[in-house]
């Protein structure tokens, strides 16, 4: 998951302030606590990314719609 490398690679390179885009509202939410997870299967990613995001000092995630990010839509489904 492309929001657990940047989290990570921001945490261990000293970042305390970081800026996320991504075309997912529905992960945005979970990550703001705006939305619950329906599938429990979910809850121990979702509670990874949280305490990784937690050793942040400040974590923006910003919605960007799939149409105005097509090469991010392209990698992430193997065109690269």
């Amino acid at each position: 998951m492309a929001l657990k490398l940047s989290l990570i690679l921001a945490a261990e390179r000293g970042v305390s302030r970081l800026q996320v885009f991504g075309d997912s509202l529905l992960v945005r939410n979970w990550m703001n606590g705006r939305n619950q997870l329906e599938n429990l299967l979910l809850q121990p990613v979702l509670d990874e990314l949280l305490a990784i995001k937690s050793s942040l000092t400040e974590v923006t995630l910003k919605h960007i719609y799939r149409e105005r990010n097509r090469l991010a839509d392209e990698l992430s489904k193997g065109g690269f």
